[in-house]
């Protein structure tokens, strides 16, 4: 039998005990991920920003559209999504032409608003939207107003980012169990190549695609190359400030939906299935051609 010397079993004792520690603060950051009261992004919330449009307004709008008829599709989002086209109006609409192209004569529900965080699209999913409704698919694009905090609601890490995408997503798989939900990987933002918060998009995104593996009809839809340059960089062109698309931008994130599936009508016109037709989980990273 080896004997181990004072100074091995000293080494021993810290290798277990640092083991130990670090255990306990990753069960601790579980805790604190899924614990409202220390997560704000899976914490419902009005959402108080001031912004070009009347949020309880335009949520009253959504209530009343839902009585209109079933959707084939339901988009769920912040300002990128609010600002496609579609119905309810908004006041501004910047891709009304990528809109036709991509939804055609398939209703099309629009449960965007601007300046949306994760816990502001709980809340309407608890007062009365995606209530009562059955469509053949979802897509999801929140998140990135969580990582920029201000007055009204602190920053969130992307680990608390991604748990607020989460707990939407449960709310929707036990409305509709039957939709395919497309998750929208968060897209690049800001001009300068490699800044801060385009970084903490890409953490988040990777999350994402790691969490979500193994959802039955989920899809985690990456489209950020499409939207850079050869370079990596940010066009106007595409993304006219940074972060909000043009119409060519929603052209891309249009072709993009239509080539995974996602458009319900268009599937059935050409007659053949959706590439996402099984109801295994599926990451789909489409990269540039560049």
């Amino acid at each position: 039998m080896i004997k181990l010397t004072a100074a091995c079993r000293q080494l021993a004792l810290a290798a277990l005990f640092s083991s130990v520690v670090t255990v306990q603060a990753q069960v601790s950051l579980s805790r604190s991920l899924t614990d409202p009261r220390k997560n704000s992004a899976i914490a419902p919330e009005v959402n108080f920003e001031r912004d070009s449009y009347d949020w309880l307004h335009r949520h009253a709008d959504v209530l009343d559209a839902q009585k209109l008829g079933n959707p084939d599709i339901v988009l769920i989002g912040d300002s990128i999504t609010h600002f496609w086209g579609g119905e309810p109006h908004a006041s501004q609409a910047n891709g009304p032409k990528a809109w036709h192209a991509t939804f055609g004569s398939c209703r099309a529900l629009n449960l965007g608003y601007g300046w949306d965080r994760t816990q502001n699209v709980l809340w309407r999913l608890a007062h009365g939207e995606f209530v009562g409704l059955s469509p053949k698919s979802i897509v999801l694009n929140i998140g990135t107003n969580n990582l920029v905090g201000d007055s009204t609601a602190r920053t969130n890490t992307p680990a608390e980012t991604e748990a607020g995408i989460e707990a939407i997503l449960k709310v929707l798989r036990s409305r509709a169990p039957e939709a395919k939900i497309y998750v929208m990987a968060v897209f690049p933002r800001g001009f300068e190549i490699g800044n801060d918060l385009d970084n903490r998009i890409s953490e988040l995104d990777e999350i994402l695609s790691h969490r979500l593996k193994g959802l039955p009809n989920v899809t985690v839809l990456d489209i950020g190359s499409l939207l850079r340059e050869p370079d990596g960089s940010i066009s106007p062109r595409i993304l006219s400030d940074g972060t909000h698309p043009t119409e060519a931008g929603y052209t891309i994130w249009g072709n993009a939906l239509r080539n995974a599936g996602a458009i319900p009508n268009l599937s059935q016109a050409y007659g053949r299935q959706p590439a996402n037709s099984r109801t295994s989980w599926q990451l789909i990273r489409v990269e540039s051609t560049f």
